[in-house]
């Protein structure tokens, strides 16, 4: 079941994350302001939303980020964003945290 469309960087960014090792698990078709996936990279997994440039968060999107307790979602534009990512991930497994803060 589609709940909406997804944002056209969805399949070129999860390509970008499993370039660099990562895994993806996605979620995009749950709706309920869920983020579109999590990616697992060196033992941590933060939630990610995806959106083409220019692109908002949606209310439901909102409300979700606004009240989840774990890692915050990450918004992922550019295959830039996916490498800083990538790369703060890698940082915190190394000095063993799990969620930004």
């Amino acid at each position: 079941m589609r709940h909406g469309r997804r944002d056209t960087t969805h399949a070129p960014r999860v390509a970008d994350y499993r370039a660099l090792g990562c895994t993806f698990a996605d979620t995009a078709d749950l709706g309920l302001g869920l983020p579109d996936g999590f990616v697992g990279c060196t033992g941590i997994t933060d939630p990610v939303e995806f959106k083409s440039e220019g692109g908002t968060l949606e209310p439901a999107q909102k409300t979700f980020i606004a009240a989840w307790r774990g890692s915050k979602p990450q918004v992922i534009v550019t295959l830039e964003d996916v490498i800083a990512h990538v790369a703060d991930m890698r940082r915190r497994a190394r000095a063993g945290a799990k969620a930004p803060r």
